[in-house]
C-alpha cells in the first residue's frame, strides 16, 4: 500500500512536538550546525528526545545537515552526522555530497533542494547513487513533477506550503554576492527581500525602490490531490524558523487536506499512525503570511510578486471606508491588480519610461473550505484493513470566522475574489486533480459573503500609495474601528489582519490529543482472563490473569467493570476504539479493578515493545534498500562541473570523479568575487510581472533591464524560450 507523508518543520523540540501532536507524519530539525537554518539549530540530546517522542506514532524524524562542507570541517560534520544516527533520526537531509563518502552505513539520505532537483534525469541519477528520496525544486509544474515522479525510480518530495527561494535552490548566490552571509552556508541575509531600483541601459529609473525580487508565500492547498496522483511521496511544509503557533495551524490545515485526499484514493495510507484531535479550525491566513499564490504549479504565470513588502500582511480584510477622529471604516474587499491577469491591470509606466510608481500588486489569500476528514487507517492489516482514522475540529463545526463573536467586536463583509485566474498566456489554470481551481486573489471560491470579526487586540496593516503602516485595534464601535496609531489610515486603503487576537488565543490554549486506536479482546476460560490487543497496523500483544477468585455474584455488573477498566487508556497513546468480552460457559471471574489495571498496564506496554520492534525493523528494511539500490559507478549526465555545483571539499570530488566527472571548475562559494558570474536563476520574471513579457510583446522597446541597490547592480538577462531569467553580478 502506498504510503503518503505529511512532512512539517520543527525550528525546536516543543515546534517537533507540536507538529505530532497535530498530525505530521514526518518532522525535519536541524542540528547544531550544518543546516540551511543556522538560526535554528538544535543540540543531539534535545533531538533524540524528539525522536523518542515521535516514534510512538511512526512519526519519522529527519536531520538537515543540507549545507556545504569545507575542507577542514569534513571531521566535524561526520562526527556531528554520527551522532544524530545514534540519536535514531531516520534519515540525513544533505546538499553536499560528502556524507555519502563517510562511510556511514546504514543511513538514508534525502537529496536536499539545495541540490537544485530540476528534472528526471537529476533525480534518477541520484536515486542510482544513494539517495532515497530526492526533494524538488519549489518552481516545477505538476507536469514537470509527474514526469520525475514516473521516471526516476525514487521517492519525490515537494513543498507545498511556506516562504518560497525566488531562485533556484543551491544554486542562488545573491547574499554571497553581497557579502560573507550564503544561504549554502545556512546563512543567507535574504536580499531578495530587499527594495531595488529597476534601471533600463541609459540609466533612466524603470521602476523605483520596490520589493521586485520578494514573492509570495507558497500555498498549494488546491493541488493536494493533483501532486498525490503525479506520485508525489511527501508533502512538505516550509518554516524553521517559524513560530509554534505557525507549526499547530498549518499542521492542522494540510492534515485535514491529506485526509480528505487519501479516503477518496484506495491503496493509499498516511506514513504514520495515530489519529489526532484539535480545538480550533485551522487557517493558514491567521498565521504567518504573505499573501499566498500557487508559484509555478499550473504554470509560470504572473501575480506571484509582493512589490510594495516583504513583510507578512495576513488576511485580506477590505478598504477603509471612512476615516474620523479616532476611528475608521471598512467597506468592499481589497481587490489587487496584476494577480487577475493582463496589462490594463497594472499601474502603467510613464511614457518617458523614467520612473514608476507600483509595478503589479498583490496576490491575496487562496481560501480553501476544508471538510472534516474520514480517512482510512495509517496502516494496513488489522481489522477489515485497518481502523478508521477520523481528524476532527471543534464540536458544532464552527467556522473560524464566526465562532468569536462576543462584546466589543465588529463584523466585516468581504466579497469573495474573482472565480477565475488567468496566467501569462491569458488561459485558465486548472488543478492537475481536478479539483475546481481557487482564486489567486482575496476571497473563498464559493460566491457566498465570508464575515470575519475584527476585536481589540488585534493587528492591522495599511496599504496606501506604496506605503505599509500597522497598528493594533484598541476598541470596536458598532462598524467603527478605534486603532491604537492613525498612521496610514486614509480612505481607500487596503487593510490586512496580519494578527487575529482570538484566533491565536484559542490557538494558543488549543491542546491537540494525538491517539492510537487499538481493539482489546478479552476472552474467560476456567476462571482465567486473557486479554489480547491489537492496532490498526496489525501490531498485537497478550496477557493473562490466571487463578482468579471464582465467578462473579453479579455477571452483568462484572462485564461491565471489567470493560471500564480495560478502556481507561489515561497517561497512554492509546484509545480503545472496539471492545469484546466472550467466555466459554457463559461465567465471568470475579476481578477486582487493582487486578483489571495492572493486567491492561501489562498489556499496553507490551503492544507498546511490539510497535517499537516493528517500527525499528521497518526502519531497518529501508537502510538495507537503500544500501541495495546504491551503484557507485552509475555515471551522471555531464563530465564537467562547474562553479555553480559547488564541489567544495574533497569528499565531494571523489564522489563525482566516481561517477564519471572529469573536470571541476571552482566552488562559487569558494570565489572571492562573484563578478561576472550568474548569482541567481529564477522561473520568476520581473518583465512578465510587471506586463512586459517579450513573448506577448516582442516590440517592447526596453532590452536592457538592470537592478541596482546601492553599489550593487545586477544585469538582467532573459532566457524567453524555457521562461527563465538570471541575474549577473556586475
Amino acid at each position: 500500500m502506498r504510503q503518503i507523508e505529511l512532512l512539517i518543520p520543527a525550528r525546536d523540540p516543543e515546534a517537533g512536538r507540536a507538529a505530532v501532536d497535530h498530525g505530521a507524519d514526518a518532522v525535519y530539525i536541524g542540528g547544531p550546525a550544518f543546516g540551511a537554518r543556522a538560526a535554528a539549530g538544535n543540540s543531539v540530546p534535545d533531538i533524540a528526545a524528539l525522536v523518542d517522542y515521535s516514534h510512538r506514532y511512526r512519526v519519522k524524524v529527519y536531520a538537515a545537515l543540507n549545507t556545504l562542507v569545507y575542507v577542514g570541517e569534513l571531521d566535524r560534520a561526520e562526527h556531528l552526522a554520527r551522532g544524530l544516527l545514534a540519536a535514531g533520526v531516520d534519515a540525513l537531509i544533505i546538499q553536499d555530497p560528502a556524507y555519502l563518502m563517510m562511510g556511514l552505513d546504514g543511513t538514508v539520505f534525502h537529496a536536499s533542494t539545495q541540490m537544485c532537483n530540476t528534472g528526471a534525469d537529476r533525480a534518477k541519477f541520484l536515486g542510482r547513487s544513494g539517495f532515497s528520496r530526492v526533494v524538488l525544486e519549489r518552481g516545477l509544474t505538476i507536469d514537470e513533477i509527474r514526469d520525475i515522479t514516473a521516471r526516476c525510480g525514487v521517492e519525490t518530495e515537494c513543498f507545498v506550503h511556506g516562504a518560497i527561494c525566488v531562485g533556484h535552490s543551491g544554486r542562488c548566490y545573491l547574499s554571497r554576492s553581497m557579502g560573507p552571509r550564503s544561504g549554502n552556508r545556512g546563512e543567507c541575509s535574504q536580499p531578495c527581500r530587499l527594495a531595488y531600483d529597476l534601471v533600463d541601459g541609459h540609466g533612466n529609473v524603470v521602476v523605483r525602490d520596490k520589493h521586485l525580487l520578494s514573492v509570495r508565500d507558497l500555498n498549494l492547498s488546491e493541488y493536494i490531490g493533483g501532486m498525490i496522483d503525479a506520485g508525489v511521496t511527501s508533502f512538505k511544509v516550509e518554516g524553521r524558523l517559524k513560530e509554534t503557533e505557525y507549526v499547530k495551524n498549518v499542521t492542522a490545515w494540510y492534515r485535514t487536506l491529506l485526509d480528505a485526499e487519501i479516503a477518496r484514493r484506495p491503496g493509499l495510507r498516511k506514513s504514520s499512525d495515530g489519529n489526532t484531535q484539535f480545538g480550533f479550525t485551522p487557517d493558514p491566513a491567521k498565521t504567518f503570511s504573505r499573501g499566498f499564490t500557487t508559484w509555478t504549479a499550473a504554470g509560470i504565470r504572473r501575480g506571484v510578486a509582493s512589490f510594495d513588502t516583504p513583510k507578512a500582511l495576513g488576511e485580506p480584510l477590505g478598504r477603509v471606508a471612512e476615516v474620523g477622529e479616532g476611528w475608521f471604516t471598512l467597506s468592499r474587499p481589497a481587490q489587487r491588480g496584476a494577480e487577475r491577469g493582463g496589462r490594463d491591470n497594472l499601474v502603467p509606466l510613464p511614457t518617458a519610461r523614467s520612473e514608476a510608481g507600483t509595478g503589479g500588486g498583490k496576490e491575496n489569500t487562496a481560501s480553501v473550505t476544508a471538510a472534516r476528514s474520514e480517512a482510512g487507517g495509517a496502516c494496513g492489516g488489522g481489522y477489515g484493513g485497518g481502523f478508521e482514522s477520523v481528524t476532527t475540529t471543534p464540536s458544532g463545526g464552527k467556522e473560524a470566522g464566526t465562532e468569536y463573536r462576543g462584546e466589543n467586536t465588529a463584523s466585516v463583509t468581504t466579497a469573495p475574489g474573482e472565480a477565475e485566474s488567468k496566467g501569462s498566456g491569458g488561459g485558465r489554470n486548472e488543478p492537475a486533480s481536478g479539483i475546481t481551481a481557487l482564486p489567486e486573489g482575496n476571497g473563498p471560491a464559493s460566491s457566498r459573503y465570508e464575515e470575519k470579526t475584527l476585536s481589540p487586540g488585534d493587528g492591522l496593516c495599511f496599504l496606501a500609495g506604496g506605503r505599509l503602516t500597522g497598528t493594533n485595534i484598541n476598541r470596536v464601535d458598532g462598524d467603527r474601528v478605534y486603532p491604537n496609531r492613525p498612521d496610514g489610515i486614509v480612505p481607500d486603503a487596503e487593510v490586512y489582519r496580519n494578527r487575529d487576537h482570538r484566533f491565536l488565543s484559542v490557538l494558543g490554549k488549543s491542546r491537540a490529543v494525538r491517539t492510537v486506536p487499538v481493539r482489546i479482546v478479552c476472552r474467560v476460560d476456567s476462571q482465567n482472563l486473557h486479554v489480547s490487543a491489537r492496532d490498526a497496523c496489525g501490531n498485537g500483544a497478550e496477557t493473562s490473569l490466571v487463578g482468579t477468585a471464582g465467578p462473579a455474584a453479579n455477571r452483568e455488573r462484572m462485564a461491565s467493570v471489567i470493560e471500564a477498566q480495560m478502556r481507561k487508556t489515561g497517561g497512554t497513546i492509546y484509545s480503545v476504539e472496539g471492545f469484546t468480552l466472550t467466555s466459554a460457559d457463559g461465567d465471568l471471574p470475579f476481578v477486582s479493578a487493582g487486578e483489571l489495571n495492572a493486567l491492561r498496564r501489562r498489556l499496553l506496554d507490551g503492544l507498546t515493545a511490539r510497535r517499537t520492534e516493528a517500527f525499528e525493523r521497518d526502519k531497518r528494511s529501508a537502510a538495507v534498500a537503500a544500501a541495495a539500490g546504491r551503484d557507485d559507478t552509475a555515471p551522471y549526465t555531464e563530465d564537467h562541473l562547474g562553479g555553480e555545483d559547488n564541489v567544495a571539499n574533497p569528499l565531494a570530488r571523489r564522489f563525482w570523479e566516481m561517477h564519471g566527472v572529469t573536470g571541476f571548475d571552482t566552488a562559487n562559494d569558494l570565489r572571492r568575487s562573484l563578478d561576472g558570474l550568474t548569482v541567481m536563476t529564477t522561473p520568476y520574471c520581473i518583465r512578465r510581472e510587471l506586463g512586459l513579457c517579450l513573448k506577448e510583446d516582442p516590440s517592447d522597446p526596453i532590452r536592457e533591464l538592470f537592478l541596482r541597490r546601492g553599489r550593487f547592480r545586477y544585469r538582467l538577462e532573459f532566457d524567453c524560450a524555457v521562461c527563465r531569467m538570471r541575474l549577473i553580478k556586475e
